[in-house]
This record gives structure tokens, C-alpha cells and sequence, in this order.
């Protein structure tokens, strides 16, 4: 072999090992990159679904306190037991009536409740403050009636009506005279004024985010409010609790915080779990997976061709 054919080759390899090295630093560098652009990217999905789930939970929050305050602003007031007391006294008693169902009209109006009714002991209706008929008997369950009983106020949360149709939320308020009930106010609540618009409201624009509310029931987890893609969904989609999947399995068993599972449409998502505080509620905040990560294979794309594209001209 001549020595120039020699020496030709000894640069030939030597710029091949150039060009591997050269090409190796690339391959690692984009690697490297699109490794923390991943995690970076995850850890502010993380974040923002944090902020949001923090953020709903906080308005539910504020919003039980709040009716539970009215309520012990009912229970605590007086002058209303008093008209109570007198009207049970005497069912005759005109002005007593009239100044009850005035005092009724307010809460239902100033506290912007579905209807106010006015029960015995014996579960029937006696005053009656709602815009639509109503049955004449409440079903107020045993337990209930043994709080209320006991003076203490009542939550009932979502439930069907069957006589309405429609789903409700309820507070049962005991009025006792000295320590023995004589009368319940019930204050109905339509989740459809308040609650269910909190819900289905996203800060930021969004295709598939969407907010879950459940509760845990037996063995099942029992959805609480229309579900963006499902209607009728309230009350009426449940899901075994062997099926921990689902982030809402998941959240009825006590897991809280980010996580990857199914939807309840059978579609790969990520959410945020977190337990509304003095409630049975679990709030989920949750995003298809295929939106949130429409982003990673766009960059996946552009570090590929960044890299091949220094990749050639190294070879150059």
C-alpha cells in the first residue's frame, strides 16, 4: 500500500470518528433535552391542575359553610322559633301563619333556595314556599328524624326527587321547644343554580377538561354532577371499586393528588384528586391525555429534525 493511501485512510477514519463523536454528542444532546422538556412540561401540567382542583374545592368549601351557616342562623333565630312554637300551638292562628311563611319567603329568596317547607313531626308539610306543586308529605329518613330529634341540623346531599324529577341537595333544621322537636324546616337546594355552574366552569380554554365531583357508595363510586361528555350522568354512572383504573376509584379509596388512569369514557387522562374538606364529596380535575401531550410530540418532532439537520452538517 502507498504511503498516501495510508495516510489518506488514517484521515478518513479520523474524521469518522469525528463524525461519531460529533454525532453522538447530538443524539445525546437532543436525548437530554427532550428529557427535561418532558419533565418541566409534566411538572406545570402537575401544577395547573393543582391550582384548579385547589381552586374548586376552595368554592365548594365556601359554599357548604356558607348554607351551613344559614342554617344555624335559622336554628339559632329566636323570634322564627317562636312563630313556630305559637302557629303549632294554635294551627289557626292566622297572623302567625302569615308571619311565618313571610320570614319562609326571605330564606328561600335572600339565600336563593329551591323551596322552604315547614314540617311536623309526623312528616307532614304544613307551610309550603315553592314555586312549582309539591307533595304534601316529606321523606325525611329515620336516622335524620333521630339528629334532628337530638337538635342537630341535617345535611342531606345529592339525592333524586322522585315526585320532581330533578336531583336536589337539602338542609333539615330541628326547632325545638325546650328540648323537644315539634317542627323541621327544610331548605332544598337545586345544584343546577349554583353548584353544578362552578363545576363545569374551566379558567382556561380547554376541549376535554372537565370537573368531577363523587362520592363513595357501598362498593361503588357514584358520579355527582353532569359529566361533560355523558348526559344524565348524576346519580346514574357508577363504577366498581375493583376498577382502580379509574382516578375516580381511586379518589373514593383516599388517594389524592396527580395521577394518569381512565376516564369514564374509556380514554386514557390525567387529573387531580382532592377530598372536598367536611363533606363525602371527592373532587377530580382531569384532562384527556392526548391534549395534554399534544405539545410533547410536537417537540418530540422538532428535536429529531433540529438534530439530524446538525447531524448532516457535521457530516458535511
Amino acid at each position: 500500500m502507498e504511503p498516501n493511501d495510508k495516510k489518506e485512510k488514517r484521515i478518513f477514519y479520523a474524521y469518522l470518528a469525528v463524525f461519531l463523536i460529533i454525532g453522538a454528542f447530538i443524539a445525546l444532546a437532543g436525548y437530554q433535552y427532550h428529557r427535561n422538556f418532558v419533565k418541566n412540561y409534566k411538572a406545570n401540567i402537575e401544577k395547573q391542575l393543582s391550582l384548579i382542583a385547589g381552586l374548586k374545592v376552595g368554592e365548594l368549601e365556601y359554599w357548604l359553610e356558607e348554607q351551613r351557616g344559614d342554617a344555624e342562623t335559622i336554628f339559632g333565630n329566636e323570634v322564627f322559633s317562636g312563630l313556630i312554637k305559637r302557629y303549632f300551638k294554635n294551627p289557626d292562628d292566622r297572623d302567625a301563619n302569615r308571619e311565618i311563611q313571610i320570614w319562609m319567603q326571605e330564606f328561600q329568596s335572600g339565600f336563593k333556595y329551591d323551596a322552604v317547607f315547614l314540617t311536623n313531626t309526623k312528616l307532614n308539610r304544613k307551610i309550603d314556599i315553592s314555586n312549582e306543586p309539591e307533595l304534601p308529605s316529606s321523606n325525611i329518613a329515620l336516622n335524620d328524624l333521630d339528629s334532628l330529634h337530638s337538635g342537630k341540623l341535617v345535611f342531606n346531599d345529592f339525592y333524586w326527587g322522585n315526585f320532581k324529577q330533578k336531583i336536589f341537595l337539602k338542609i333539615l333544621v330541628p326547632i325545638l321547644d325546650v328540648h323537644q322537636l315539634i317542627g323541621i324546616v327544610e331548605l332544598r337546594i337545586d345544584p343546577k343554580t349554583y353548584l353544578y355552574p362552578i363545576l363545569s366552569n374551566w379558567p382556561i380554554p380547554s376541549e376535554t377538561s372537565e370537573t368531577l365531583i363523587l362520592r363513595r357508595d357501598g362498593n361503588e363510586a357514584v358520579y355527582l354532577n353532569e359529566l361533560r361528555f355523558q348526559k344524565n350522568s348524576a346519580l346514574n354512572l357508577r363504577v366498581p371499586l375493583q376498577d382502580t383504573s379509574l382516578p375516580a376509584v381511586r379518589a373514593v379509596l383516599g388517594h389524592e393528588g396527580y395521577m394518569e388512569g381512565m376516564g369514564y369514557r374509556g380514554k386514557a387522562v390525567v387529573a387531580y384528586v382532592h377530598k372536598v374538606p367536611n363533606s363525602s364529596w371527592y373532587l377530580i380535575a382531569q384532562t384527556d391525555e392526548s391534549e395534554v401531550y399534544t405539545p410533547l410530540r410536537k417537540d418530540i418532532w422538532l428535536t429529531l429534525i433540529f438534530s439530524l439537520g446538525l447531524f448532516l452538517i457535521s457530516g458535511m
